[in-house]
């Protein structure tokens, strides 16, 4: 923990709790990112994680559950479950797991949430983001045009960063 001013005689107090046991629902469409956004916090801060990856892609799981068994990780800090909807429904209800994290669509965002809360745990829900492309007037023809069909053809459009609006600020028309 710390402490840390944040305005003038304003001071911010921060703790690392552990929580226990807490649990990561990933999507399939970046098999080893997402998790990695959750993996090392959760366990870097003193709690058991579990992962539910995506039952389209098992084998980015079974190759980290491998390399954190190699890495020395004691048996119970890291653990992988695969399976589909059943598998996140006994994770949001099981009452040794304190806290959730999902990456998906917004309708099941919206059921993890509610299903996980309604058991008192900590849900963090991210459902449907997607980006938007902001292009200017100066930008370079080729590189901009290149930018947009690639953000939202890469991965066949499943992916956050497929921008599915694109923002022309001033006069854009040349482009």
């Amino acid at each position: 923990g710390g402490k840390m001013e944040v305005s003038r005689g304003v001071w911010c107090e921060y703790r690392r709790e552990p929580l226990g046991v807490v649990a990561g629902i990933t999507p399939f469409n970046f098999p080893a990112m997402v998790p990695m956004w959750m993996i090392p916090i959760a366990i870097g801060v003193g709690n058991a994680f579990l992962w539910k990856p995506s039952d389209k892609t098992p084998l980015t799981s079974i190759l980290l559950a491998n390399a954190a068994r190699e890495a020395g990780f004691p048996d119970g800090v890291f653990t992988v479950v695969q399976g589909g909807r059943d598998t996140v429904e006994a994770i949001l209800d099981h009452p040794g797991i304190a806290a959730a994290g999902f990456v998906g669509s917004s309708p099941v965002a919206k059921k993890v949430y509610e299903r996980g809360t309604q058991h008192g745990k900590r849900v963090l829900a991210l459902g449907g983001a997607k980006n938007h492309i902001i292009l200017m007037p100066d930008a370079e023809p080729e590189m901009a045009a290149r930018g947009i069909a690639d953000s939202f053809t890469g991965c066949a459009g499943q992916r956050c960063m497929a921008a599915s609006v694109l923002v022309a600020v001033g006069d854009c028309e040349k482009l």
